[in-house]
């Protein structure tokens, strides 16, 4: 059977809505209703010429692909299929490196709360073998947050989610670009599409050969590539921003388990026999924008890194990452069929959260669109319902089931 390889960009883990899907993809896909609908112009953000038509390219490609590759009731994501395994873990804030005004959200207070982790491939393939050029993914569910979600349809759920891969930036600038790329990807013409796109295909390449020098998922530093809001549309502080992990102490990483290559799940293998010895400890980071910099710090365009360090062209326009929370996995037995089934049924969308993390920009907004007529489609064929988890246990995650 043909699989697809999505090589990277926004499947970034599956979400769920309901959308009507002639035989060969879905028709209409409308907004999901958000507490938040309209763009933010104080923050650059600007719609795409024909941007409307341009997701409904990519949606209709990617169940194309979806449905010639898989058939119910075992149908994956159609990107970050594979999973390494879901962790049970603490995501503790540390708000004091942000400005008082941007101690809003998740980051209003110094707090612990519960949290799920799903580590992945970004591959569309389960079985996929994990020394193939891939981005791995990691997908964090924060629970017990309260307060009113952007997603009306779950607007009184308690989870926000981040989502991040191991690249800082995004390999296309627009949904155009995408959508031509994955309609090549479905003709076979990826290579030959990113060759009139060199400086994408440079980007893609040294992306994964980076992510691809790393045999344990604790190893990778992680990004959201696309920018979020930080605070409310009324909050004049209110700043564009960017999210990351990265490993706590820098030595211990480098002394944690490598897999063996030749082993085709040797990222599992190696998060196993980690997570066997020692707890595992990541930085959550947010590199702060300027939305009076829009060419510094563009929200339209995630192919654009925003500066970490000074340079000889703009010594003073830089953001460094600034640790805000501290992401840890204690130790655990997470290797069985159990886990397995529940992490193949979590869901994770970047609007899922507080509109005081509102995403930003056409990348999320497509992804607001594409994962909702993938996840609805892969739930229902897989005659699973779609839900948040209440607990850290499988058992008791979705009371009455």
């Amino acid at each position: 059977m043909k699989k697809i390889v999505t090589l990277t960009l926004i499947t970034l883990l599956s979400s769920c809505a309901s959308n009507k899907e002639t035989d060969r993809g879905p028709g209409s896909v409308s907004m999901q209703t958000l507490n938040e609908p309209t763009i933010d112009v104080a923050l650059n953000e600007e719609y795409e010429p024909n941007e409307d038509q341009a997701i409904q390219n990519v949606i209709h490609e990617a169940m194309v692909a979806l449905k010639r590759d898989y058939h119910p009731p075992h149908v994956p994501r159609d990107a970050h299929a594979k999973s390494h395994g879901c962790l049970q873990a603490s995501f503790t804030v540390k708000n004091q490196n942000l400005p008082a005004d941007l101690r809003v959200g998740v980051f209003k207070e110094n707090k612990s709360y519960p949290t799920w982790v799903r580590f992945s491939n970004n591959t569309s393939d389960p079985m996929s073998h994990d020394k193939d050029l891939d981005l791995r993914g990691i997908a964090i569910k924060v629970m017990y947050v309260n307060g009113k979600k952007l997603m009306t349809r779950e607007e009184d759920e308690l989870t926000q989610d981040f989502l991040m891969f191991a690249s800082p930036i995004f390999f296309v600038k627009d949904i155009k670009d995408y959508s031509e790329f994955i309609k090549a990807l479905g003709d076979g013409r990826a290579f030959q599409d990113l060759l009139t796109r060199p400086r994408s295909l440079v980007q893609l390449a040294t992306a994964q050969l980076k992510a691809k020098s790393k045999k344990n998922p604790l190893k990778l530093t992680y990004f959201s590539a696309t920018p979020y809001c930080l605070g409310l549309k009324n909050n004049p502080a209110k700043r564009p921003v960017k999210y990351s992990v990265t490993a706590c102490d820098a030595e211990a990483t480098r002394l944690a388990p490598n897999g063996d290559s030749s082993r085709p799940n040797f990222m599992r293998e190696a998060l196993v026999q980690s997570l066997n010895q020692k707890d595992a400890c990541f930085n959550f980071q947010v590199q702060l924008g300027d939305a009076k910099e829009p060419a510094v710090y563009p929200v339209e365009d995630p192919s654009v890194l925003w500066p970490e360090k000074g340079s000889l062209l703009h010594p003073n326009r830089f953001s460094p990452y600034v640790t805000v929370a501290t992401l840890r996995i204690p130790k655990q037995i997470f290797d069985n069929p159990e886990r397995d089934q529940f992490c193949e049924h979590l869901s994770f969308t970047p609007w899922h959260a507080l509109p005081e993390h509102r995403p930003l920009g056409r990348t999320n907004r497509m992804r607001l669109k594409l994962y909702e007529a993938i996840s609805s489609y892969r739930h229902k064929s897989n005659g699973v319902e779609r839900r948040e988890p209440k607990t850290l246990d499988p058992k008791t995650a979705y009371p009455n089931q």
